[in-house]
C-alpha cells in the first residue's frame, strides 16, 4: 500500500498601507513526498519522489485602491513553482507567473 505526505507552511499578510490602499501577500511552501510505495513508473521507483502537481513554492500579491466608495481598482500577480506531472518526477511543468487586473 502506498502512502504519501505533505509538510509545509503558509504565510499571509493583509493590510491597509494608506487610506484606500489595500494589500494582500501570500506565500506557501509544500514539501510533498511519496513516503512508502512499491510502485515503479517508467522504470523509476516512486518512493521518495515528489507528489504530482504539488509546487514546492507558490506566492501571490494582490493590491487594490479605493477611488471612491463605489469604485475600486486592483491588480495582482501569482507565482507557481515548477511541479512534476507524475510521481516518477521525469515530466516537469515549468514555473510561471501570471498577472491580473
Amino acid at each position: 500500500m502506498a502512502s504519501s505526505g505533505v509538510q509545509g507552511f503558509e504565510l499571509e499578510v493583509v493590510g491597509r498601507v494608506l487610506p484606500g490602499w489595500n494589500v494582500f501577500l501570500g506565500y506557501a511552501y509544500l514539501d510533498s513526498r511519496v513516503l512508502a510505495s512499491l510502485d515503479v513508473q517508467n522504470g523509476v521507483p516512486v518512493e521518495g519522489k515528489r507528489l504530482a502537481n504539488v509546487p514546492e513554492h507558490s506566492a501571490s500579491l494582490w493590491t487594490t485602491y479605493d477611488i471612491t466608495n463605489q469604485w475600486q481598482v486592483g491588480g495582482g500577480a501569482f507565482f507557481v513553482d515548477k511541479r512534476y506531472a507524475n510521481t516518477d518526477n521525469l515530466n516537469v511543468v515549468p514555473s510561471y507567473v501570471r498577472g491580473r487586473t
